[in-house]
């Protein structure tokens, strides 16, 4: 049993499952959720997301989407299926995200990443999912969830992560992150929740099938979304309160003096 000794504050009780990703999202800046999905919904998630990607490719062309850095990117698969919208409200993820932007938070992107055998991804460089941003901020103002298709592992190009460094304004050297990054191990079906401001990257899939995965990046609606998801969704879901604010209808940008006010005056109504 763990002892202390001279410790006036902190948090040296058991905590329940979520003070306990919680807790590691803040001092990690990353969490673990294993056994988030069930089979039936990884096997759907999986010929969807493949289905999507297809779609895509026969509508912009592989040799366009490869000039852009795009090969092998779903953007916005929720726009193609409303099951990857089922997938953005898990219960478990909803509260995680819910501790650090509130109740007021939307989907500012998501994308699916699909990693074939032997082949080096875009998302295989080290980047932050809030990109260009050499800052620091107290608490988290958009959180990531990376959904794991298959299994992540060494073998099929487990997502590397750079502890700690979602407090670091730059990042560090290459011999730090050498020395210093972890490859997260998480079986078909898990999620990794993350502090977007944290250093990652895809591993290389090393093995002799496709590694997927659905990553969901919820903001404050201060942020702007990456794809504006009214317009892509032609206002979709628009009579359902909770998407509606999910999907950030009611976070866009007035396009005139007029319509900030008449806004406005619909929410005091």
């Amino acid at each position: 049993m763990d002892k202390f000794y001279g410790i006036k504050e902190g948090a040296v009780n058991t905590l329940d499952e979520i003070g306990t990703y919680l807790e590691e999202i803040n001092i990690l800046g990353y969490t673990i959720v294993q056994n988030l999905l069930s089979e039936e919904e990884v096997n759907r998630a999986s010929l969807l997301l493949d289905e999507a990607y297809d779609e895509q490719l026969k509508d912009f062309g592989e040799d366009r989407l490869k000039a852009i850095n795009e090969k092998n990117l779903v953007r916005c698969p929720l726009a193609f299926n409303d099951f990857f919208l089922e997938l953005c409200n898990k219960p478990l993820i909803l509260s995680l995200v819910k501790h650090y932007l509130g109740n007021y938070f939307i989907i500012n992107q998501q994308n699916g990443i699909i990693n074939f055998p032997n082949e080096e991804h875009h998302q295989s460089s080290w980047h932050r999912d809030l990109p260009y941003q050499d800052y620091i901020i107290s608490q988290p103002i958009a959180v990531g969830c990376l959904l794991c298709i298959d299994d992540f592992n060494i073998k099929t190009g487990a997502t590397e992560v750079l502890p700690y460094s979602h407090s670091l304004e730059k990042i560090p050297s290459v011999n730090f992150i050498n020395k210093n990054k972890v490859s997260t191990h998480v079986q078909r079906g898990g999620a990794i929740v993350f502090n977007a401001m944290l250093y990652h990257k895809a591993g290389y899939n090393s093995s002799n099938i496709v590694r997927r995965g659905l990553n969901t990046l919820y903001s404050i609606p201060l942020l702007k979304q990456q794809i504006n998801l009214y317009t892509q969704l032609n206002g979709k879901h628009e009579n359902n309160e909770w998407l509606k604010k999910l999907l950030g209808y009611d976070s866009q940008v007035p396009e005139t003096i007029d319509q900030w006010r008449k806004n406005r005056l619909n929410k005091i109504k």
